[in-house]
């Protein structure tokens, strides 16, 4: 297992979620308006964590769930920023790919008059939970799609 990212203290991750291939990972949550990625497939341990990616926002807020949908995008929901951002999901378009060629576009999914905020189905993870160190690790004789994601055994939950 490798270590991929420190978090500050008091700062937590909310949602995390792989590619359609398994080739990149995504996580939100710790640093505003930042959504991290890593390619998993880029090679050694010190290779995958070279490969950290930031994906931006413009507009200000947290980032929560993440969810890869039956569509292959992943969309993003975000607490605060204003209505325009409460009233959508951000859409990474092309998640497969990496860095900019992702393509995350804010606000990409207009959700009416409902708004999104905290997690997407099948995860629920409060607004407050902490996901302490988190490691993968890569099956070298099935390549880099073969994963196995582990988290700290107790969660603390502030």
């Amino acid at each position: 297992p490798i270590s991929l990212f420190s978090e500050p203290t008091g700062n937590s991750f909310m949602g995390i979620d792989f590619s359609s291939d398994n080739s990149k990972l995504y996580v939100s949550g710790n640093s505003g308006n930042s959504i991290h990625q890593w390619d998993l497939c880029a090679g050694n341990s010190s290779a995958i964590i070279a490969s950290h990616y930031i994906l931006n926002l413009p507009l200000p807020g947290l980032n929560q769930g993440l969810k890869l949908a039956p569509d292959g995008k992943i969309y993003v929901t975000s607490n605060g920023g204003g209505p325009s951002y409460s009233n959508s999901l951000h859409v990474i378009n092309s998640p497969d790919n990496y860095g900019a060629a992702s393509n995350l576009i804010a606000s990409g999914q207009p959700l009416g008059p409902n708004q999104s905020g905290g997690a997407l189905p099948n995860f629920f993870l409060r607004h407050k939970n902490t996901l302490s160190n988190f490691s993968y690790s890569v099956s070298p004789a099935s390549g880099c799609h073969a994963l196995s994601f582990n988290a700290a055994p107790n969660p603390t939950v502030s």
